[in-house]
Parts: C-alpha cells; structure tokens; sequence
C-alpha cells in the first residue's frame, strides 16, 4: 500500500472537507490544537515525519571527524584554488588513509590524539544519554513547531512578456535561412550553426549596422515591455500542450537552481555529527556494455540551455552562473511555441 506523509494526507482533508462540506468544518480542521493533535497521531502511528527531540544529546564524533576539522584548511591548500568541496573531502580522506598506514612516530602520536579525543566524546554521550529521559509524543509536538506549508506563488500569469534579447531576435530571423542550408540531415545542428553566425556576426566589424539592428529590436522591446508594465497591461494567457508544461516545470526548477546548488555545496563541506569514520570513497568499477544505462534524453529546454549559456556570458562577462541560468530561463519563456518545438525536435534527434 502507498504512504503519504502527514502534510499530505492533512492537505487532502482540508481539500475534501472544502469541496464536500461546510466552510464551518474546514476552519475547524485548520485549528492549531486540532492540527497539533494530528501530528500526535501521525507520529504515534510510525508517520515518516516523526518529530526528532532537539534535546538529545547528540552523538559522539569519530576520530575521522575530528581529523577532517583540524585538516580541512591543509587538504584545501594540497588542491588548486576553487577545487569544489567534494575534492576536497577527496583529499581527506586520502589523507586521512595515509595517516593511518604510516609508522611515523609523528603520525602515530596524531592519530592516538584524534582517537583519545572520539573516546573522550563518545563517553560524554554516554554519560549524557544516562540522564536523558525521551519527552512523550504531545511533549515533542509542543516543543517542535509545525512545518510551515510550500507558500504558493503570488507571480501574476498574465504579468506583460519580459523583451527579448538581441540574439532570440537574430535565431527568430535567422532560423529558416540556417535550416536550408543545413538540409534535413543537419536538423539537430540547427542551434550550432545559429550559436556559430552569432558569433561571427558579433566578431565582424564590417556587419555593425546588422547586428545594430537586433540590438535595436532588443531596446523595442525592452521599451514596450516597460510600457506595459508600467500601465498594468496583461499578455493573453494561451494553454499549453502537456511537453510545453513538463518543459515549464524545467525552466521553474532551473530558476532554482542557484539557490540549491549553494545550498548543497554547503551541505558538503560540513561534516554531519552522526557521520561514522570512513575512508575516500572507493571508484564505482565500470559496467559491462550489456549493463550501461541508456543516457537521459534532453528537453528542448535544457537543449537549449547548452547552447545558449556560452552566448549568455559572453554578453555579460559579469554575471553569476545564478543569475545566468535565470536568464537562460526567461529568454526560453520568451520564445514563441515554433520556437520552442525547433528545440524540442532537435533534442530528439539527439
């Protein structure tokens, strides 16, 4: 049988209750206390969102740990400038192994260190679990506040089109030309090409009055956005086709993107408390031909990212990768649904 976890059998309730009941019953369902008391029975009946006591003693580091802490500036030092946190943790735990295997009297006497410190810690947690007595279910749903809920998106859908840029003008323009010249075996090149003669359009001193037109098509249309924006005018909303809505639930997780990718390379470089002692990770041995997994396809989206992201910061030397993927994102909202099927179709001839 599937299992849901507790905020989502509590959203189906409070759907269920406002589309069959009384609006009476659905504020008492949204009540504090009668939330509270469900998140006693959730976690009375294994729910996977068991609340965890804040106060527990937390469990005692490992000697690893402790190394990591004390050689985590040294392991950056062995690496170039920029190397990503798992090279660096890479590095420790290769340092961490050839610790262990030397007979230096030096490195003895550091490893005995780092283990007396685990012994030390582990024997605190001991002492301190002695004490410790586990709070009841309604206890811990009084100390540990509820999960606050996803808040929706507030973005107006009928919000004026963001302008296009100088180069969605130039492919829009462009595209029919590169698709003849190209022939019905170069379909999956079409991007290439455009990327190629945008390139060499903008390297190209004696074509400066063409390429001041794309630019100037750019400003149109940055103008008009504004225009619209600022006299609350609302671009007609047009429904999609189901590829069109997987590939805008693409566009909205790369909008994302940046933030999570921060937000786990952080999580990478911190050692968590309970992590056991391990050395580097062993390689993954290759798998046979008859066992490789077939490559993901790519979304026209995502196709079009890859060709496009040079082009991005080229034309703006100074931005983040961040805000580099938001751009990527919002000049594919921007193109026209042909547009995003040419992309599509080459992605699929991939």
């Amino acid at each position: 049988m599937k299992s849901f976890t507790q905020s989502a059998i509590a959203k189906f309730v409070a759907k269920f209750l406002s589309d069959n009941g009384s609006q009476e019953l659905v504020d008492a369902w949204n009540t504090q206390e009668n939330i509270e008391a469900f998140n006693i029975v959730a976690v009375k009946r294994g729910s996977s969102d068991k609340i965890k006591d804040p106060n527990k003693p937390k469990r005692g580091k490992s000697a690893y740990i402790f190394f990591c802490a004390k050689k985590r500036e040294e392991a950056k030092a062995n690496l170039n400038d920029g190397a990503k946190a798992t090279e660096v943790t890479s590095e420790l735990g290769r340092m961490w192994n050839a610790l262990k295997a030397s007979n230096a009297r030096v490195d003895r006497k550091l490893l005995a260190s780092l283990e007396a410190e685990a012994a030390e810690d582990k024997a605190r947690y001991n002492e301190a679990m002695e004490d410790y007595v586990a709070p009841s279910d309604e206890e811990l749903a009084a100390i540990v506040p509820a999960k606050k809920t996803r808040k929706t998106s507030d973005k107006d859908p009928n919000a004026p089109k963001r302008g296009k840029s100088a180069y969605i003008f130039f492919c829009a323009a462009m595209r029919p030309q590169v698709k003849d010249d190209l022939g019905e075996e170069g379909k999956s090149l079409i991007m290439s090409e455009l990327g190629k003669r945008w390139k060499d359009l903008k390297d190209d001193d004696d074509r400066a009055d063409e390429l001041a037109e794309y630019i100037k098509m750019a400003a149109d249309d940055k103008a008009r956005y504004e225009d619209e924006k600022e006299n609350g005018k609302s671009a007609e909303l047009v429904k999609e086709p189901k590829q069109a809505k997987v590939e805008e639930a693409e566009v909205d997780r790369a909008l994302k993107a940046a933030e999570v990718d921060r937000a786990l390379k952080a999580a990478a470089a911190c050692d968590t408390e309970d992590e056991q002692e391990k050395p580097a990770p062993k390689k993954k041995t290759a798998k046979k031909a008859d066992e490789k997994e077939s490559p993901k396809k790519k979304t026209g989206y995502s196709y079009f990212c890859s060709h496009n992201r040079e082009g991005v910061k080229t034309d703006n030397p100074a931005m983040k990768a961040q805000d580099i993927t938001r751009e990527l994102a919002r000049l594919w909202k921007e193109l026209s649904k042909e547009e995003q099927k040419a992309w599509s179709d080459s992605a699929a001839e991939l």
